[in-house]
């Protein structure tokens, strides 16, 4: 087989990795948006003022995850974990405010995990959150594997 060939396989293979991403992201966006969540989402507002210090998560399949843990003068955070009955802290992320990547006209609280000390499979995570009450609060996980494709994984809660 000569390198042409090779070459064009490469292709054919990344081609297809691109389209199965696509319908995945578009299949979990769609699931998610039909979500009662969503118009809860939708209605809420930008988070004012902006978390500080540790909240209570909340979220399907969370596993061992406690929370998160917000430094607003710093624009910084941390996630909370149970490890065999120890609180870890783990999977740091910066905040801003910004639009919503799958709801543009959205302003939410953007919690970004593409920073350099992160690896990078948790570099494509991008969480929004919004205010639903005073101190409670409600996530949307997102992942940007492909650039321009986002897709929703899940809605989360937080609260003091």
């Amino acid at each position: 087989m000569d390198v042409k060939n090779i070459l064009m396989i490469i292709g054919l293979v990344i081609l297809a990795i691109f389209i199965v991403y696509a319908i995945v992201a578009t299949i979990f966006t769609m699931r998610t948006k039909s979500m009662s969540e969503q118009e809860l989402f939708t209605n809420s507002k930008f988070p004012d003022p902006i978390p500080n210090g540790d909240l209570k998560g909340n979220a399907d399949n969370q596993g061992s995850w406690l929370g998160k843990s917000f430094d607003s003068a710093a624009g910084t955070g941390i996630n909370r974990f149970n490890d065999d009955g120890m609180i870890t802290r783990s999977s740091k992320f910066v905040t801003y405010k910004g639009n919503s990547i799958t709801d543009p006209e959205k302003e939410v609280l953007t919690i970004d995990y593409n920073i350099p000390e992160n690896p990078i499979f948790l570099r494509v995570i991008l969480d929004e959150l919004v205010e639903i009450a005073p101190g409670k609060y409600l996530g949307k996980l997102q992942l940007r594997i492909i650039p321009f494709i986002p897709f929703t994984v899940q809605y989360f809660r937080l609260e003091k």
